[in-house]
């Protein structure tokens, strides 16, 4: 059904087009994950996992089915590493919505806000404390220590290679955004056209059936 021309088409409410910059985040995420250190051992997981009274197949946040594995302290800030690595002690069991609601937020304040939507705060789980305690008792198990500070990072690659890396990042952004504005600028007119072929076949449809 056609709208008419001051009457937004729900469709396009329902079905928002993407934009290029919306995969900023994807971007800075994949250079980040391409070179942090990994070093998962999955009998050491379980051990670490049993010891802290956590269950592998449930949430670790809210009980849930546990579907993800989440980063407890995020990988990336700012767009590059956070100084924590995707290592046994940082991994934890997590359902999808307490993964995408927690994101890249610290889990202490996430997980008892009740402005975040999807926390199990807000959510009403019961026993938020006691998955609390859990998680801190999983990070001293683990020895989690403060984040590895940029500089230490930066000395162990090597100034040069370390600041070319992150320029390449820089220009792919740049040109993502420079993209997005010659998107900008593309769509109207293949709108237009498209428009006018679907009104030259409605003519030639109703021609057809005179």
């Amino acid at each position: 059904m056609a709208t008419g021309k001051n009457q937004p088409d729900r469709r396009q409410k329902r079905y928002p087009r993407p934009r290029i910059t919306g995969r900023e985040t994807s971007i800075n995420a994949a250079f980040v994950q391409a070179i942090i250190p990994r070093n998962i051992d999955d009998e050491g997981l379980a051990a670490l996992y049993r010891h802290a009274g956590i269950e592998a197949g449930k949430c670790v946040y809210c009980g849930g089915d546990a579907r993800d594995a989440d980063h407890l302290r995020p990988i990336v800030k700012g767009g590059k590493p956070s100084g924590f690595f995707h290592v046994n002690a940082n991994v934890v069991p997590a359902c999808g919505q307490c993964n995408q609601s927690k994101s890249g937020l610290e889990w202490r304040s996430w997980i008892r806000s009740t402005s975040a939507q999807g926390s199990p705060t807000s959510r009403g789980i019961v026993d938020v404390d006691e998955r609390f305690a859990r998680l801190e008792r999983f990070e001293e198990i683990a020895g989690v220590r403060e984040s590895v500070p940029e500089a230490e990072l930066r000395s162990a690659v090597g100034d040069e290679l370390w600041d070319a890396y992150w320029k390449r990042r820089d220009e792919i952004v740049h040109l993502m955004r420079e993209a997005q504005k010659e998107a900008m600028k593309i769509e109207p007119l293949l709108a237009r056209w498209y428009q006018a072929q679907a009104h030259m076949h409605q003519i030639a449809e109703e021609k057809s059936m005179e």
